[in-house]
């Protein structure tokens, strides 16, 4: 029948036993005890009519809910529920219960007892020993239901008619051979908590070991990261697979997926439900409850945090949900599947190896009973699956594929997530997610709390906070600095090696390259002290240690072509023995470049060789295609082989033997070479950089954005990018922002002329790549010039200047926002048509306002539009009225109630022959009655405007704003527009130039 021993058996006879007689005996009595309750009324509204106090846990809170009469109620909450409850009984505290003696209260607590001892107690049991528990069960229940029967005052029969029902079930059980189907009838809710409580204990130690993360245990294998201290949200959408998804926090990923028991995710369906109906939110998931087993599929780039993630779920779940992750104590068991192992392929597997004791003894029943259980089954590295792991997560789907109570969430890489979609059974319902790293405003703290943690183990001295301040200068995010792996990698450098590190400019293929140099750096350092390599020259160990580096180069490529993180035996073998025959100690070597990540075998954890990291194998295998194009790299060879052309396909169908290739399988790679050329080759021949830029388009690069995320994030050599150029669709205007400044300023001298309009938004000290942006100019038409930072900050930064200058060709530039020096404003080419320029304080003032009427009159003909930001504490006695355009605009900056008549002053003292078209003040801080008085101080100083627009941190009632309009109409004859920080558009910390997406009149006379 099954793999239970006859001891076994025997247990289970007396939790059937206790099942099947005792819970029906505590249940008449409860009913006895109780006369007066209405069978549909609840137990807690039963007490709360009585005003009697009690306390349940959430388990039997559920219980309660769902069985109002208490007919599934077990015995523990029988026992409690008689005590609370029943008429003419001990009180709850009462020594009673307990103390020995022929009264029926301690007969009931013996019953509560015995079925304690039998479920807690080691499950086998001898005949003899049964038989005793038995008949004392047989007494126990007699004299509870004789006793209870006098208590409650039942007729005689009544009470014989269910001492009879006892005797006759308990000889039943203890007379006949209990079948499998017996068993599950009878004893399947105890068995099912005997294995999660058998099993729990188990798997929580079997995965303690994780909750401690080193990413760089190939630098140093003392760093020890504790997960939830250095967690920080990763940025999560749900929804389909296309940047249209909606955001989610991380803690609910799984109140995507609860099981249809769930209470918690009930709750949670509720208050989605609740928080759509009062106010629609794009950030609020669609999800529902569903009968369906269910699988969340994680999708994530290499380093984007998956496995971190998955380690905080587990993490959490051994320590007992802290609320970190919601949902997570809905589930009664958590599976764990690392798709890198190859040592299983299919369920019964998993069972042998993560619970072999419930295996063991439950062998037939346990699939069926691990179907009853609530059960989360992590996948984690869909992308890293071999032959048996993907048998053995087939085989999991389908065995579970009729089961509500059952939960997968899945981690892949996304070009993996079609082929594991495939193979999914139709049963199941599929939630998609993906993960983006972590966000912007989440990097400076990612940043703060991983390099304390680092700090405290290292003992570096290098300032937290000085690097904080450095990446939060990072407005215009490179996305490879979103993955939680490259800021890690970043961190680790600045507190080693800083002078290797340009945190403005540096790219992923040079995080990886200089943790390379580094990991070698700190090899030699040890091969120079050890026993077997001390005696060796510098120049001798160093191309020894290239030899055997070009070998792991090479295993890499081989791995990744098999879609293995971790490496075969034979391939470990073969290291070592490259290592021997080299003279050098291969734990020395393994463990410098690759890492021991630990699996699951039935005789314990064994560790397994593996690349660090996706990306890091990825730089590997780029590494061998760049010394193969250069044989000048490999230092072990006495000749140098000259650069005769080489093609990098030829070099994978050799090296992987195969006539075929799947290129774009080895995309990534392909982008570490584009990267790693211009850093390990002396010049980049013209047929490499065509043939690496022609196999990045096989490998999918088809469209212009794909072109510019590498330029972005790898710093690639000028041929390659000439080549980039050949595949970029021309266009007629090309935008730049601080997002593509990189990009563009690689790609401008090779691009046909075009129109270009810039919009910078950082300060401009902060992009790097800036000069080479505007250097590249040469051959194209600047229309618009737009430094936003330096316009809104002119009170602490100096004036652009020398960005304007670097522009050679001014002819065509139409439009410029920015802050520039009295001598600047001689650089604005006679083509401007409109300019919004900043004061920045007294001393710029003076020189700056009598320049600019003499500019605007004299030197630029064609300007209509002008608009000056003027920030608070200007001295009123240096200003000038501004010369008279067609469209002048006053943009007054952190203007208070206090500072109102101030304001009205200046505005005066600026005001241009004409008047002015439009005055803002953004950002201020100015109440209603501010506006009012800002009003009638215009007005009263013979202020001429067409509109005021306020935006203020205050809140402005819609009564105060309609009342100001009418004040404005009619003191000043103009438009009032006021919005404050509940507005969309309060919200935003805006100027000038960001108002030239909304629609504006094109003249004056459009607003009269």
């Amino acid at each position: 029948m099954t793999g239970i021993t006859k001891e076994q058996l025997n247990g289970l006879r007396l939790i059937t036993a206790v099942n099947v007689c005792a819970k029906p005996v505590m249940y008449t009595i409860f009913l006895w005890g109780t006369p007066h309750k209405p069978l549909n009324m609840k137990l807690d509204d039963y007490l709360d009519s009585k005003n009697i106090k009690y306390k349940f846990d959430n388990t039997q809170k559920e219980l309660i809910r769902k069985s109002p009469d208490g007919s599934e109620f077990d015995v523990t909450l029988l026992f409690t529920s008689i005590k609370l409850a029943c008429e003419n009984v001990a009180p709850f505290n009462d020594p009673k219960w307990k103390d020995v003696s022929t009264e029926m209260e301690y007969y009931i607590f013996s019953v509560k007892q015995m079925r304690n001892d039998v479920f807690h107690k080691k499950l086998e049991s001898t005949e003899e020993d049964l038989l005793k528990k038995t008949e004392r069960l047989r007494k126990v229940l007699s004299e509870c239901l004789k006793l209870s029967g006098e208590r409650f005052m039942q007729d005689q029969d009544v009470v014989d008619r269910e001492i009879k029902r006892v005797n006759d079930n308990l000889d039943h059980i203890t007379q006949n051979i209990l079948g499998e189907e017996d068993i599950m009838s009878y004893c399947r809710d105890d068995i099912k908590q005997y294995i999660i409580k058998d099993s729990c204990d188990r798997l929580k130690n079997i995965f303690q070991s994780i909750s401690n993360v080193n990413p760089l245990s190939f630098i140093t294998s003392d760093l020890q990261l504790k997960i939830d201290k250095i967690f920080v949200d990763i940025e999560v959408k749900h929804g389909k697979r296309t940047d249209e998804g909606k955001h989610i926090d991380h803690q609910d990923l799984l109140q995507l997926i609860q099981p249809t028991a769930s209470s918690s995710f009930a709750r949670y369906v509720s208050e989605l439900q609740i928080q759509t109906t009062a106010s629609p939110s794009p950030t609020v998931p669609k999800c529902g409850i569903t009968t369906k087993p269910q699988i969340l599929l994680l999708e994530g780039l290499a380093g984007s945090g998956k496995t971190t993630l998955m380690q905080l779920v587990i993490d959490e779940w051994i320590n007992g949900d802290r609320g970190n992750i919601n949902g997570l104590n809905d589930y009664e068991l958590l599976l764990w599947v690392q798709c890198r192992d190859p040592t299983m392929n299919s369920y019964q597997d998993l069972l042998d190896r993560l619970m072999p004791d419930v295996s063991l003894k439950f062998r037939n029943i346990l699939p069926r009973m691990m179907k009853l259980c609530r059960i989360l089954i992590i996948i984690d590295g869909l992308d890293e699956d071999n032959k048996n792991s993907k048998d053995l997560v087939i085989s999991l789907l389908h065995e579970f594929n009729c089961s509500s109570n059952i939960a997968f969430l899945c981690t892949s890489r996304p070009e993996k997530v079609e082929n594991f979609r495939k193979v999914i059974p139709h049963q199941y319902a599929v939630i998609h997610a993906s993960l983006h790293g972590i966000s912007k405003q989440n990097l400076p703290l990612f940043v703060r709390l991983n390099h304390q943690e680092i700090t405290k183990q290292t003992r570096n001295n290098r300032d937290t906070e000085e690097l904080v301040r450095n990446v939060t200068k990072l407005k215009g995010l490179y996305e490879h600095l979103k993955l939680p792996l490259n800021l890690i990698f970043m961190i680790y450098i600045w507190d080693n090696d800083p002078d290797k590190l340009s945190i403005m400019s540096v790219t992923h293929t040079e995080l990886v390259h200089i943790i390379h140099q580094l990991c070698t750096k700190k090899l030699m350092e040890r091969l120079i002290v050890h026993e077997d390599t001390k005696n060796l020259d510098d120049s001798d160990l160093e191309n020894k240690v290239e030899e055997i580096l070009r070998e792991i180069y090479k295993t890499s490529l081989e791995s990744l072509s098999r879609d293995q993180l971790s490496l075969e035996e034979k391939t470990v073998n073969y290291l070592k023995s490259s290592c021997k025959s080299l003279g050098l100690p291969h734990k020395e070597i393994l463990s410098a470049f690759l890492c021991l990540k630990p699996t699951w075998t039935l005789t314990g954890i064994k560790e397994q060789y593996s690349a660090p990291h996706k990306g890091i194998q990825d730089y590997f295998a780029a590494r061998y295609i760049v010394v193969n194009l250069n044989n000048d790299l490999q230092h072990s060879t006495s000749t140098p082989v000259s650069l005769a052309p080489v093609s990098i396909r030829e070099v994978l169908k050799q090296t992987l033997r195969a006539v075929t290739l799947e290129i774009t399988k080895y995309q990534n790679v392909l982008v570490h070479v584009a990267g790693l050329v211009h850093l390990l080759l002396d010049q980049v021949p013209k047929d490499i950089a065509q043939q690496i830029v022609e196999l990045l388009h096989e490998s999918g690069m088809k469209n212009n954005s794909h072109w510019f995320d590498l330029l972005e994030n790898t710093k690639i050599s000028p041929e390659i990018v000439q080549e980039i150029a050949n595949f970029i669709s021309p266009v007629e205007t090309i935008y730049i922002s601080d997002s593509n400044v990189r990009s563009y300023a690689a790609l401008l001298p090779y691009l046909t002329s075009s129109k270009v309009v810039i919009n910078i938004f950082s300060d401009t000290a902060d992009l790097p790549c800036l000069p080479n942006l505007l250097a590249g100019l040469d051959n194209h038409h600047c229309t618009e010039l737009t430094l936003d930072h330096p316009y809104h900050h002119s009170e602490t930064t100096t004036p652009s200047d020398d960005v304007l200058q670097r522009i050679q060709n001014k002819s065509y530039l139409k439009e410029f926002m920015g802050y520039l020096s009295g001598d600047g404003l001689a650089m604005l080419p006679p083509s401007v048509e409109k300019l919004d320029l900043a004061i920045g304080n007294d001393a710029h003032a003076l020189h700056f306002l009598p320049r600019l009427s003499d500019a605007v009159t004299s030197a630029l003909p064609e300007l209509g539009f002008l608009c000056v930001r003027v920030p608070a504490g200007i001295s009123s006695e240096i200003l000038v009225p501004l010369p008279k355009t067609q469209m002048a605009v006053l943009h007054l900056s952190d203007v208070c109630d206090a500072g109102v008549n101030n304001a009205c002053e200046m505005v005066q003292l600026l005001q241009p022959a004409g008047g002015f078209w439009w005055i803002t003040c953004q950002p201020s801080m100015v109440t209603d009655v501010g506006c009012q008085d800002m009003i009638h101080g215009l007005s009263h100083r013979g202020v001429k405007l067409k509109m005021i627009t306020v935006h203020t941190g205050n809140t402005i009632t819609d009564e105060q704003k309609n009342q100001l309009v009418t004040i404005a109409k009619t003191s000043l004859h103009c438009h009032f527009n006021i919005f404050d920080h509940s507005d969309p558009l309060g919200k935003l910390y805006w100027g000038y130039g960001d108002l030239k997406a909304l629609q504006r009149p094109e003249s004056p006379e459009n607003l009269s």
